[in-house]
């Protein structure tokens, strides 16, 4: 339905693009292009997040459906309200509250005691820093100002460190 595709949109940005409610929700078609979104942050700071590639199709995807009954302008909002589950209603954005609500309406489908914006932003820094890839870039994706604000997302286990430290060479006295 369009309103799946829409939902599914939504996980994706948030999920794949580890982005803040309200980055989401001021994003326009404009926003989005070549699996690249240009989000806007605290302090209307400006970055780009590259989606990972399953997140970019389901956004291609919606917007196909967005643009079903013409020309998508830049401006016009990406993630907007429906109507049913059939009418994406064009022009008409998205509100935080209401983005919640959609998130709280799949996880009643899905069995999910709890699914809040932020928990999937917490997952795409978790599972980025899980793959390895380095503080500072996950601080720039997720557009921290401070490291520190980054490293409260880290869930790795004690082993992955203690792996880390295993590939330091210190000498040993025999």
């Amino acid at each position: 339905s369009a309103r799946g595709a829409r939902d599914l949109a939504i996980l994706a940005i948030l999920a794949g693009g580890g982005l803040r409610r309200a980055e989401l929700c001021s994003l326009d078609v404009g926003s989005f292009a070549e699996r690249q979104i240009v989000a806007r942050g605290k302090g209307d700071a400006e970055r780009i997040v590259p989606l990972a590639p399953g997140a970019a199709t389901a956004v291609d995807a919606y917007l196909g459906r967005l643009g079903a009954t013409g020309e998508l302008a830049a401006d016009e909002p990406l993630v907007v309200a429906t109507r049913g589950r059939r009418v994406l209603v064009r022009g008409q954005r998205l509100s935080a509250p209401q983005v919640r609500q959609v998130l709280s309406g799949l996880a009643r489908r899905a069995a999910v005691a709890v699914l809040t914006p932020h928990d999937l932003r917490r997952t795409y820094a978790g599972s980025l820093l899980d793959a390895g890839v380095d503080l500072p870039t996950v601080q720039r994706l997720m557009g921290h100002s401070s490291p520190v604000t980054t490293a409260s997302y880290d869930r790795r286990e004690l082993r992955v460190l203690e792996e880390a430290a295993s590939r330091l060479w210190f000498p040993t006295l025999e």
